[in-house]
């Protein structure tokens, strides 16, 4: 047994407890526990400067360990930055990167999802005899062609046990709290429909005054399908939350739709309990939180508590359970040996991806060779034997499109951005409200030729356009930048799009339900069960 243990937290937090070793080697096994937030502003934690909002088991975590204060994540969207963490590989390599207006899985029925020949540090862990675990939100897909292939199944992907949410949560779990399905991609699909119905009227009319021929039976069949499929339409937008919003026990659906207010406090006894029955044995835990992305709803002890209304009510929750784990960690005595230089804070350039390949070296397993791994091993820039990010470069994605790039230089203190496009934001702010989500392509953002660049070591919020022309530095710089994505795109590879049209549509015969035909339960026994 070893009473080691690497707590990420947020993937911008850390405080481990390993020996330093040889670039991350140590000769026993060390436990894992990564931490995920679901939409935390990195300013709404007070070790990131908030002084409004109580997080202290978070803010401890960074005491005693590392803040990364430019980590970055692959995508800017749920279901292609959930792949890219767990197998340390731009999304566009496994085809989680999407091109059109839906950028995330939308339905539990969906047959889009990581694909099974993708390799997630629990797969690689499992095989060297941990003990994995995942508590919380998946979102990277569930089934392919029948209800019970579960391909996409975290349980497919190296994980022993898993308790929580297939999908995600949005706005339409919640009750009376709004809705993402009748936004703007659905008010589109809407429009449609009002011209298609239209046509089929004015075609009658035209029959009626004896303009156009045509056979009533024929029309009638067609119209009587339309009618269904439009009232099928309204069932779904209506029975959304029933349908979609589900909590799993491996693969098994134990609730349906979930309780939201005690959401939170279901997957911190989860976690405390299989961190007491497993702490004889090596495991990884990855506690992945459902909130504080919206619906927003807590438990009863916490609601009306935070300055910030339910917004802060959720991260003040969140935190707590923070702490709770953390304090099943420290009752087992596995936060010993911590190795790192306590409160440090490292601004070079790293990734989510970063946390495959450092989890993998740590763990003395070896970074699989027939792919491309994006990911780099961190544990050396963490414990100060380097002092440089091992990525050269780092690319920003949207969809299957590079909009920007990051150059950190070998030598110096600079790291330059430049972006080639930006998005059309909504006028007079600084977001895309018109369209829930930023879109990526023509129509929708502005290209820049030459590039935007700025010096993010000096200029962090990007408040200081450099003059490109002004100097034949910012010129080589730009060239090398364009050098570097280009290389980059010769090393991609096509792979299956997992977010075809025909991957995200609702596909009945896949729905996960419980108690049928009624798709209704409610969790019987609260807490954890093995």
């Amino acid at each position: 047994m070893s009473t080691a243990v690497l707590v990420l937290m947020l993937a911008s937090c850390l405080e481990p407890s390993l020996g330093e070793g040889d670039g991350g080697k140590v000769d026993t096994k060390p436990n894992f526990l990564l931490f995920m937030v679901d939409d935390l502003g990195m300013g709404d934690v007070g070790c990131f400067g908030n002084t409004s909002i109580r997080t202290p088991n978070i803010d401890r975590i960074a005491k005693n360990g590392v803040k990364l204060t430019q980590h970055l994540a692959a995508s800017a969207v749920c279901t292609p930055s959930r792949a890219a963490f767990l197998t340390g590989r731009y999304p566009i390599r496994s085809g989680m990167a999407p091109s059109g207006q839906m950028r995330v899985i939308p339905f539990l029925a969906s047959p889009g999802g990581l694909p099974a020949n993708e390799t997630t540090f629990a797969t690689i862990l499992k095989q060297a005899g941990y003990d994995t675990a995942l508590v919380g939100k998946w979102h990277q897909g569930v089934s392919c062609s029948n209800r019970n292939d579960f391909c996409h199944h975290p349980l497919n992907h190296g994980f022993n046990h898993f308790y929580g949410l297939p999908l995600g949560n949005v706005r339409d779990c919640g009750i009376n709290v709004g809705t993402v399905m009748r936004t703007k991609p659905a008010e589109q699909v809407i429009s449609i429909v009002i011209a298609i119905t239209v046509l089929l009227l004015s075609v009658a009319f035209l029959k009626l005054y004896g303009v156009v021929y045509y056979n009533w039976r024929s029309y009638c069949n067609f119209v009587g399908l339309w009618v269904g499929l439009i009232l099928l339409g309204f069932f779904f937008l209506r029975s959304f939350r029933t349908l979609n919003c589900v909590l799993m026990r491996n693969k098994d659906v134990v609730e349906q739709p979930f309780n939201l207010e005690t959401l939170t406090p279901r997957f911190t006894e989860e976690a405390v309990a299989f961190l007491r029955e497993r702490k004889d044995v090596p495991f990884l835990l990855y506690v992945a939180y459902s909130k504080v992305h919206t619906a927003l709803a807590t438990a009863e002890r916490f609601r009306g508590k935070s300055q910030h209304g339910s917004y802060g009510d959720n991260v003040e929750e969140m935190d707590w359970s923070v702490g709770e784990i953390m304090k099943t960690l420290d009752e087992l005595g596995l936060t010993e040996n911590t190795k790192l230089p306590a409160g440090s804070q490292i601004s070079e350039p790293t990734s989510q991806m970063d946390v495959f390949t450092t989890v993998v070296t740590l763990a003395n397993q070896k970074v699989p060779q027939d792919r491309v791994i994006d990911g780099k091993n961190i544990w050396p820039l963490l414990t100060g034997q380097e002092t440089v990010s091992p990525h050269e470069f780092l690319f920003h994605y949207c969809g299957t499109w590079i909009h920007a790039a990051r150059y950190r230089p070998r030598q110096g203190n600079s790291t330059w951005k430049v972006h080639f496009t930006t998005p059309n934001w909504t006028p007079g702010t600084m977001g895309c409200f018109d369209t829930l989500v930023c879109y990526c392509y023509d129509g929708y953002v502005t290209h820049h030729d030459p590039p935007l660049l700025y010096d993010i070591a000096q200029d962090p919020t990007e408040d200081n356009l450099i003059e490109i022309s002004s100097d034949k530095k910012y010129q080589d710089i730009v060239r090398s930048i364009k050098s570097g994505v280009d290389a980059h795109r010769r090393s991609v590879s096509p792979a299956p799009n997992q977010f075809a049209p025909l991957k995200l549509m609702f596909v009945p015969w896949l729905q996960q339900c419980c108690n049928l035909p009624y798709c209704s339960c409610q969790e019987e026994t609260r807490g954890a069960r093995s």
